[in-house]
């Protein structure tokens, strides 16, 4: 399919203005396999259950290789027998060729899933407590007798563009409910499944708060709509979800028109084009959508900079 970028209006037109990049991602296999449960201390502080947090902190994204490598995903029916043990470490006790410390760097990545505790007679099935799974950044301790199902996620995909990216240069504009900013390509608007530190919200809301000692965890910041990973271009995000909510409702309505630019291999057709698709409960928005196709004109400055 094809993938737009956004364009922003005014001043700042050459900075959002950016090169579509047209690619199929290819389907990831995932490896699923379900551990014999095992004496296991781990929990989640989202969880039913007391919990305490280990406090450990010394990981960094550096553990995560940046290579592209097969998905894996380990699913572990995990007993505690008894107390004061982590749950890296009792993953390790599990996954014996992962380490402990990687482990921790998976937790912190946000790429480990941890259920609420489990019932004793509970049968563990795929999907049966996919409801119930949260997502835990920070190193555990689950009571003794406790069980809980958790999910690894061994090889995150990683953004790197996150890493790359000056984020003050890309803000641009501010406001006290808003920051409007100019997405790179190569990175997701929200945390993805595996990984919830490499994201534009994570990102931008790292830079906006550098300096600011008042701003902690829970300040956070709410997409209002997304771009493909692949796609570069202006993001609407807002601080706070009244905010969020208001500009989602102005996008519905169809108050806000989007421009993009496109690079294709051969001529486009200019003209009205209409794209028929089967209606669904979340298809936004009524009949065919439409997007007219017409010819840009631009400057040798502005090509060189786009391509």
């Amino acid at each position: 399919r094809d993938m737009f970028c956004l364009r922003a209006a005014g001043s700042p037109a050459k900075r959002a203005l950016a090169l579509l990049v047209t690619k199929r991602a290819q389907k990831r296999r995932r490896t699923f396999s379900v551990l014999s449960s095992s004496p296991i201390a781990s929990s989640s502080s989202s969880s039913s259950v007391p919990l305490k947090n280990t406090g450990t902190t010394t990981t960094t994204t550096t553990e995560i290789p940046s290579e592209k490598r097969p998905a894996r995903v380990e699913h572990c029916d995990l007993k505690s027998l008894s107390n004061n043990k982590k749950l890296s470490e009792a993953l390790h006790g599990e996954i014996t060729d992962v380490t402990e410390r990687y482990f921790q760097a998976l937790i912190e990545f946000g790429a480990v899933y941890i259920s609420d505790e489990l019932e004793e007679d509970f049968q563990l099935e795929p999907n049966t407590v996919k409801h119930k799974m949260k997502r835990i950044r920070s190193d555990v301790i689950l009571p003794a007798g406790s069980r809980h199902y958790v999910r690894a996620h061994v090889n995150p995909r990683r953004f790197l563009a996150a890493g790359e990216t000056r984020w003050m240069d890309c803000i641009l504009k501010e406001t006290d409910d808003f920051v409007v900013v100019m997405k790179p390509s190569g990175l997701p608007v929200s945390p993805s499944v595996d990984n919830a530190k490499e994201n534009v919200l994570r990102c931008v809301w790292s830079a906006l708060r550098v300096g600011n000692k008042n701003d902690d965890e829970a300040t956070k910041l709410f997409p209002t709509h997304r771009l493909d990973v692949t796609t570069s271009g202006v993001v609407v995000v807002a601080k706070n979800s009244k905010a969020a909510g208001i500009f989602s409702k102005i996008l519905r309505d169809g108050f806000v028109e989007k421009q993009y630019l496109a690079l294709t291999e051969n001529p486009a057709k200019i003209g009205l084009m209409t794209h028929e698709y089967e209606p669904s409960e979340r298809t936004i928005g009524k009949g065919a959508r439409t997007v007219k196709m017409k010819t840009l004109k631009l400057s040798e400055d502005d090509t060189a900079s786009y391509l």
